[in-house]
């Protein structure tokens, strides 16, 4: 189609920019692919130029200055009719923008006037909304569309159908018209004349039914439909007034439980699409409290800490030193709780060899090697089996390639080689503020000062001896920037806690990588293995309440077993590993 616009007075009335003098269109609209030309006309003076949306217009003193050097020449602009065209072949959107048209006059009172069109080069239909079964009918004279009802139903190709309104019709065609003209949707049920109708028998209930699942709990919700009906019945579920369109029709749904399947979920089951036969079922999904508000500190190889606050230390540390502790539960004493930290150099770094715990009246020690050492006596235990610690309500055992410490106020987890984490809160208690230690609080897993406790250090012999805190190695490594990285999607992120930064990923496992590479050293295999084992564990502690199984392990042994026997061989474990392999 070729289609020239000429911008001249015989333009409809309205949309023009029209005096004595100067005719241009206000605003036009065309068609892409058409053929475009601007036009400007004055019946006085003269028109200097037509400017194209690209081009910068002169000031109006710039303007002035034109006419009048003009004028400085003799050159008279007089009374006679002038026009100017822009024009453009097979137009496209950027074609398009505000056209500006310069006159200048002899008259010192006007000596130049302007005036703009804004021309739209676009499809009017692109975005008309009209329904699926209208035609678009555009009107590029005005800039408007109408949406019409356009159809040729022959009644010499009957194929009858019955459709899920329980309607006859003589073909789809005729569906489809209807369907256009009164905006009710309609699906073909089967083609036949309508059979007898049969109403859906369904079990509801006027109360909606609650349901409290955990975080990661597969949820099968079922529609309460027992019987369909003749023709079938139309299913549609909806969470929070949302319909759920991959469950449309669809007699029971499933989820995975995450934040975003809060609130109410609704079915609803309609026969013959009538409003008047309609049954519901609805569900009341109440989350548990958000995961992701833990405060976790962990020891990373290389002598590295997290604390529980975020901030990432690496201290001189040499024997014991306190970890964590508060020495007033509840106003307590006697409740108070204790966590040391033993280090020495393994595989040539700092390394966490055992974590002594003290909680109330009952001592115990995670050593190398998992080995649970209770009084002086090894204490057995086998994979994910608990075993109660007398009055101190802490309950230990191996799980997920880690000793546990389930303890009212903590939760406490050794690798079994270097590297261990403290999370504050016991069971589903969560802590959602900052990180502040009150003032029965102490340890380095909030900061080292500790008076003449240097680094919280318990012992004074002259092996024992540290110094201040330690400046990081200065020197990064490409290896180590894969630590970091966001907590996972969805974990609480709006908590005061996650805008503290405490649940940042990444930040002390990217400092112990940069201590283990320091000069460029090699990092042996053991350490590889501890060092992104405690970074996922690190993460995972803040998203999740405990650690159930193994997670990570990458560059670590494929086969776990691997693994296990590599750490029993480092320390003192137990007669009989916790833990079942070949030849064990």
């Amino acid at each position: 189609m070729q289609f020239v616009l000429v911008f001249l007075v015989v333009l409809t009335a309205g949309i023009l920019s029209v005096n004595a003098r100067l005719t241009f269109p206000s605003e036009v609209w065309i068609e892409p692919g058409t053929d475009l030309t601007v036009t400007c006309k004055t019946d006085r003076g003269v028109i200097s130029r037509v400017y194209t949306p690209d081009e910068e217009v002169p000031s109006d003193e710039q303007l002035r200055q034109f006419r009048d050097s003009y004028r400085s020449f003799g050159f008279g602009f007089g009374r006679s009719t002038s026009s100017k065209y822009s024009k453009y072949s097979n137009a496209q959107p950027e074609d398009g923008g505000i056209y500006t048209c310069v006159v200048f006059h002899d008259d010192d009172l006007l000596p130049v006037e302007i005036a703009t069109s804004l021309v739209h080069v676009r499809d009017l239909c692109a975005d008309s909304n009209c329904f699926e079964q209208q035609t678009c009918f555009p009107d590029y004279d005005t800039g408007t569309f109408q949406c019409e009802c356009v159809f040729d139903c022959h009644l010499s190709e009957p194929k009858l159908l019955c459709t899920d309104t329980c309607e006859l019709f003589f073909n789809e065609c005729s569906m489809w018209e209807t369907m256009c003209l009164d905006g009710v949707h309609r699906n073909v049920a089967y083609y036949d004349v309508c059979q007898a109708e049969e109403r859906p028998i369904v079990l509801q209930s006027d109360i909606p039914v609650d349901m409290t699942p955990s975080w990661d709990e597969e949820v099968v919700l079922y529609s309460g439909l027992t019987r369909d009906g003749i023709p079938s019945s139309s299913i549609t579920w909806y969470l929070n007034g949302n319909e759920i369109q991959e469950f449309r029709n669809k007699s029971k749904m499933k989820f995975v439980t995450s934040a975003e399947w809060g609130g109410q979920i609704e079915c609803k089951i309609m026969h013959c699409m009538r409003e008047s036969v309609v049954f519901y079922t609805r569900y009341n999904i109440i989350l548990p409290p958000p995961p992701g508000v833990y405060h976790v500190c962990s020891v990373f190889p290389g002598g590295v800490l997290e604390q529980f606050h975020g901030a990432v230390s690496n201290y001189d540390l040499a024997c014991s030193h306190v970890l964590a502790a508060n020495s007033l539960v509840n106003t307590d004493y006697s409740q108070g709780w204790y966590i040391y930290g033993t280090f020495d150099v393994h595989d040539g770094g700092s390394a966490l060899m055992a974590m002594t715990f003290f909680v109330g009246t009952t001592a115990f020690e995670f050593q190398r090697g998992w080995l649970i050492n209770i009084g002086g006596e090894k204490l057995e235990v086998d994979e994910g089996v608990g075993v109660m610690l007398g009055q101190s309500g802490c309950e230990v055992r191996f799980t997920g390639l880690h000793l546990r410490a389930a303890c009212p106020h903590f939760y406490a987890y050794y690798d079994g080689v270097m590297s261990g984490h403290v999370r504050l809160g016991g069971g589903e208690e969560f802590v959602e503020d900052v990180a502040d230690k009150s003032d029965t609080e102490f340890g380095l897993c909030w900061d080292s000062d500790a008076g003449f406790r240097t680094n919280w250090r318990l012992m004074f012999t002259e092996e024992c001896a540290v110094e201040g805190s330690v400046s990081q190695c200065p020197d990064a490594h490409i290896y180590c920037d894969k630590f970091n990285r966001e907590p996972g999607s969805g974990y609480g992120k709006a908590t005061p806690l996650a805008e503290s930064g405490a649940l940042t990923c990444g930040a002390g496992s990217r400092v112990s990588c940069a201590e283990l590479k320091c000069e460029e050293q090699e990092i042996t295999a053991v350490q590889r293995c501890a060092l992104n084992q405690a970074d996922s564990v690190n993460c995972h502690l803040k998203q999740k309440s405990e650690l159930r199984k193994r997670v990570g392990g990458e560059e670590c042994p494929e086969e776990e077993c691997e693994w296990e026997l590599e750490i029993v061989t480092r320390g003192c474990p137990q007669d009989n590993p916790p833990f079942q392999c070949n030849g064990v």
